[in-house]
Formats: C-alpha cells, structure tokens, sequence
C-alpha cells in the first residue's frame, strides 16, 4: 500500500474548496436575484402603498447569516484537513514496526501467515476457518480451545492439498462452551506496516495489502520487538 496521505489530503481539500466555492458562487446568484427583484419592487411599487422595508432588511440579514455558515463551514473543513493530514504524517512512523489491531483479514507472505485470536474463557472446542478473497473456504482446522492469546501459523496448505497464493485472506474461528453456546472470540490482525494512507477521512495503515484503521490498533512494537 503506496503512502498516499498527502495526496488524498490534498484531493480532499481541493474537492471541499470546489463545493465551498460552488455555495459562495450560488449564495451571490440568489443574492443579486434578490436585488434585482428588490429593484424592481422599489421602482413600480405604490406610492399610496409602499412596500414593507422590515420585510427587506429580514431578508438582507438572513442573507448575511447564510453566507457567514458558509464561510464558518469552510474553514471548518480546512482544519479538519489539517488535522487529518498532520494524523497522516504521524502515522507514517509505524512504517516498519509490528502493529496488533482488531480485525479479521492477515497477509499469507513467502507461505506463511499467523492468525491471532483470543479466547475470553475454555472452550469445549474452537475451529479456525480461512476464505480467500472471493469468500470461498480454503483450509479449517481445530485450534487451541484454552482460555487466552493464541497464534495459529499458516502454512498457505489448503484443503484439497494444493498451496494458496500469497495475498490477503479472511479468518474466523468459532468457539462453542460445554454447553455448546458459542463464544465471543476477539480475532486480531498482526503484521508489518508497509504504508500509511487516508480513506475516507480516517488514517488507515497498510500491512500488505490489508488496510487497518489507526483507531483498530491496540498494540505496536518495533522491529527489535520492544513495545511502543
């Protein structure tokens, strides 16, 4: 995943500035309308008759109010931009650590690929499933059903024997109790971080070819395996 942070910021920025400009471009079209009409108004209107000028100055300070949102929202939106962008810059130093986040997809890599998941409590069993990307079943097997952190390596085997590409693969693994109710597993994501990118307004970090939100994160260590 390329470190797209900056572009997509920019990206962001220059689309918000176009629909800014867009609502400041119709807010003046209205505007002038507005005049033309009032114009109008003023120049045929009854002298025995005249027309409400309260009215007029309601609509003139409704039109300041609009176009001071709309100024407001604008610069809302830059710091938001900013932020964003900043949070992106900062990010690119988990580039090279190992980073633990919540999720359910890993990277099988040079046939090999860890699925870390956790037990809250003893199962009475626990399998672990693995889909490629079209969501098809590639291997299952029965894993540690102890209470606890557990790694299950991959060795890319599938069921009919053959060996999985390298890429992106989902996992589930399931749990039932001695009661045979099945239990919650917390499923994790650990790997390298290869690139830092924006989706969406979130900072997302790439391991491979799967995107992990910064907010997922729970756990990052460097490359000498000392927590950060």
């Amino acid at each position: 995943m390329a470190i797209g942070s900056a572009t997509d910021a920019a990206a962001t920025a220059t689309n918000q500035t176009s629909k800014d400009t867009n609502s400041l471009a119709g807010l003046a079209n209205n505007f002038n309308n507005f005049l033309t009409l009032l114009t109008t108004q003023l120049q045929h209107q009854d002298p025995l008759s005249p027309l409400d000028s309260n009215k007029f100055t309601s609509e003139l300070v409704q039109f300041t109010g609009v176009e001071q949102q709309v100024l407001q929202n604008k610069n809302l939106e830059q710091l938001i931009t900013l932020q964003s962008t900043n949070q992106s810059l900062a990010a690119t130093n988990f580039i090279g650590k190992s980073v633990e986040a919540t999720g359910n997809t890993n990277m099988l890599t040079n046939g090999q690929a860890t699925f870390t998941y956790v037990l809250p409590k003893a199962a009475d069993s626990a399998a672990l499933q693995i889909f490629d990307s079209t969501g098809k079943l590639v291997y299952e097997q029965a894993v540690n059903k102890e209470a606890g952190l557990h790694d299950f390596v991959w060795d890319g085997t599938t069921l009919d024997g053959g060996t999985a590409p390298d890429g992106a693969y989902n996992y589930s693994v399931t749990a039932l109790d001695d009661k045979q109710d099945p239990i919650t597993v917390d499923q994790r994501v650990v790997g390298t971080v290869t690139g830092v990118s924006m989706e969406n307004g979130e900072t997302v970090l790439g391991i491979g070819d799967v995107g992990v939100p910064l907010s997922a994160v729970t756990g990052v260590q460097n490359t000498a395996n000392t927590s950060s």
